[in-house]
């Protein structure tokens, strides 16, 4: 069966001597595997040159039930994203806003409200004058939002936050999973008002904290190679 719709590429890796396999989220079917020929025509030159991080593309491409891997026929731009070295941290971001997605999403698996969610902050991020230092921690926090973990501001007032619960709480009980202290009035910043300052000292540990509080909501994000590219950016 052929099809067309609107995607968001991820990451991809060289397959053997003429073919990449990219990792698309894509509008209709979800995260989908597809093998593209790394042929020396312009045109398929053009076509991998397309699959950058997070590039907004359209595509055509065949469905077969059958084939864990799909053929991908078309690409074209959709929105234009800027990839200049003076924005160099968005295109770290974007690297690092792929390696998450790819690590959470289900092949295969529709989800038409989380595509337009990451399509949209895309077009956000692209669109910024000055990225903030907060970006990373705020798109991780949205994310849990759009998949049903995101942390209950209720009795935000308490002194740690518990992390297996996601909620606030009065007493601590596994400090292991606990956010309390300097780290805890961050945190309550992010969820009420995400244009506070963070320094970088306490954004490298929230972003460890949050990476941890995806882990105990099932989604693990460990061994993410843009991990530290995004933790040194200041």
């Amino acid at each position: 069966m052929n099809y067309s719709c609107r995607a968001i590429s991820l990451l991809n890796h060289k397959y053997g001597e003429e073919s990449i396999i990219a990792k698309i989220f894509t509008e209709e079917y979800g995260l989908v595997s597809y093998s593209v020929k790394r042929g020396r025509s312009k045109k398929s030159k053009n076509k991998i040159s397309l699959l950058q991080h997070m590039s907004l593309i359209n595509i055509s491409a065949q469905k077969n039930q059958k084939n864990e891997i799909q053929f991908l026929k078309e690409i074209s731009v959709s929105h234009s994203l800027i990839n200049s070295y003076l924005h160099i941290n968005k295109q770290l971001l974007r690297m690092f806003m792929a390696e998450v997605l790819e690590k959470i999403l289900v092949s295969n698996e529709q989800d038409k409200r989380l595509f337009e969610f990451i399509w949209n902050e895309i077009i956000s991020l692209n669109n910024l004058e000055n990225v903030p230092s907060n970006y990373a921690l705020n798109y991780l926090l949205a994310l849990t939002y759009q998949l049903g973990f995101y942390p209950s501001k209720e009795n935000i007032q308490f002194n740690f936050f518990d992390i297996e619960k996601a909620s606030f709480v009065e007493a601590e009980e596994n400090e292991e999973m606990i956010i309390k202290g300097e780290n805890l009035m961050y945190f309550k910043s992010l969820l009420v008002d995400n244009k506070n300052k963070i320094p970088y000292k306490n954004r490298k540990e929230l972003l460890k904290i949050i990476l941890k509080y995806y882990k105990s909501h099932y989604y693990n994000l460990d061994n993410m190679k843009s991990f530290d590219v995004i933790d040194e950016m200041r």
